[in-house]
């Protein structure tokens, strides 16, 4: 592996035991010998990560602590700013997650092979805490590639990136790998303090650089457990307005390159299965379209549209005569866009 060398990111909170069995899983890569340094990131001002990272000996490790803990909203700065200038690529793993023994050593070869890709994505697999596989994610990123093929690596462009996350986030953090100088490219646009969507905006800044790749084989272990679910995307107002910020964004992307979003939809749906191709179609309308008008608009706009939706219930309903001697007709009219009556 003519490179060099790999940096790994490791964002930690005051969680000692699952910070273990990250790096565990680290230190047994096949590819261990192309990691140039372990990043650990502690923003809860916990020193017990420190010493876990003291008993990680098979990998060179550099303990970072934030205490105070960094604001969210300069996270990604502080985080994707962390690799040695030296490193080629960059590596990514949640202190909750766990890479298989392969992961890395497949994603170099893959950014070695292909001097055009710039971000490796594997597909991961979701687990409970006592690590027992409930699912595989990563079925969007699939159905763009119209492959129904064997390979074990998809060719991504930024229109296929683009579309499928659109709707969903269709990669996972940890299983991207990818080049620093890409990153170094993209970093004033990802420091825009979203917290939440941090994987799609990141995939989809990438995919705008240059190739993506999707590794099929499932090389990360993702952990579900119950701590992370006030954290969930659409848990709280922030998160969903974060969500609908990148999705906006995403919106705006693909325009200024004359990519059809709708027209890519339609298109997965005509060879989808009827129940996905059903919310393909309905999705960009009922997510993107939505949006736009009833969430990008302002305030008073916004209320006025609703009052206009009410006014004309009332017109369909109530007989005219019986709206003026109740004395509402002429706000009726005016909500509705009529002419005010005498």
């Amino acid at each position: 592996m003519n490179h060099g060398g790999v940096s790994v990111l490791v964002p930690t909170r005051a969680r000692p035991e699952l910070l273990r069995r990250a790096l565990q899983s680290i230190a047994a890569q096949t590819a261990v010998h192309a990691i140039h340094e372990v990043v650990v990131i502690e923003n809860g001002g916990d020193l017990r990560s420190k010493a876990v990272c003291e008993e990680c000996r098979g990998v060179p490790t550099r303990f970072v602590l934030n205490d105070p803990p960094i604001p969210m909203h300069e996270w990604a700065k502080r985080v994707f700013g962390a690799p040695s200038a030296e490193c080629d690529y960059v590596a990514f793993l949640c202190d909750d997650d766990w890479w298989y023994p392969g992961h890395l050593q497949a994603a170099i070869a893959c950014l070695e092979s292909r001097p055009a890709c710039v971000a490796t994505w594997a597909r991961v697999v979701e687990a409970n805490e006592s690590q027992k596989a409930a699912t595989v994610r990563g079925s969007t990123v699939w159905l763009v590639t119209d492959a129904c093929g064997d390979e074990i690596e998809k060719e991504l462009d930024a229109r296929q990136m683009l579309t499928a996350n659109l709707l969903t986030t269709a990669v996972h953090i940890s299983g991207f790998v990818g080049r620093q100088s890409a990153i170094r490219d993209i970093l004033p646009s990802l420091c825009n303090g979203n917290p939440f969507d941090i994987d799609r905006h990141l995939a989809v800044l990438l995919a705008l650089q240059g190739q993506s790749v999707f590794i099929m084989s499932p090389t990360v272990g993702v952990r579900q457990h119950p701590q992370q679910e006030s954290r969930t995307l659409g848990a709280t107002e922030e998160a969903r307005r974060w969500w609908q910020n990148t999705t906006r964004e995403i919106v705006s992307l693909a325009e200024s390159r004359g990519i059809d979003l709708a027209a890519e939809l339609e298109t997965l749906a005509s060879h989808s299965p009827e129940g996905f191709a059903t919310l393909l179609r309905n999705s960009y309308f009922n997510g993107v379209t939505a949006l736009e008008t009833l969430i990008a608009v302002p305030p008073v706009v916004r209320a006025a549209q609703r009052r206009r939706v009410v006014a004309r219930w009332i017109n369909r309903l109530v007989p005219r005569i019986v709206l003026r001697l109740i004395g509402v007709r002429k706000w009726v009219d005016a909500a509705d866009g009529h002419a005010l009556l005498a």
